[in-house]
């Protein structure tokens, strides 16, 4: 699992994400035409840390697909920091578009690192 805090002007978003690779087939197809239930396409301890840490009354298949988004993503360091950055252009089916600008560091240290 992967934890994270996205700042931005006027606040803040703290996400995570539980990743799992899926198998070959139309599974994501079958989701995103209503064919097959979106809990299908987790692992059964990614639907038990959903059951855990979902709000109270959404079930896992009360959401709903958001997509395709398509995402470009260059990862670089500019001259004189020795960090690496990460640059991803998000681009939502709603003609949204998001420009992120990412590096990670240790868990503790991320208000010395901004």
């Amino acid at each position: 699992m992967v934890a994270e805090v996205d700042a931005m002007p006027g606040g803040y978003v703290c996400s995570a994400s539980f990743k799992d690779a899926l198998g070959p087939g139309d599974a994501v197809r079958q989701v995103a035409a209503g064919d097959r239930a979106i809990r299908k396409l987790h692992s059964k301890q990614q639907r038990a840390f959903y059951a855990a840490h979902a709000p109270e009354g959404l079930a896992m298949d009360d959401l709903s697909v958001l997509g395709p988004v398509n995402v470009m993503k260059l990862k670089f360091t500019p001259k004189g920091l020795s960090r690496r950055l990460v640059a991803e252009l998000w681009l939502y089916p709603d003609g949204e578009r998001i420009l992120e600008l990412s590096t990670k560091c240790a868990p503790g240290k991320g208000f010395q690192v901004r």
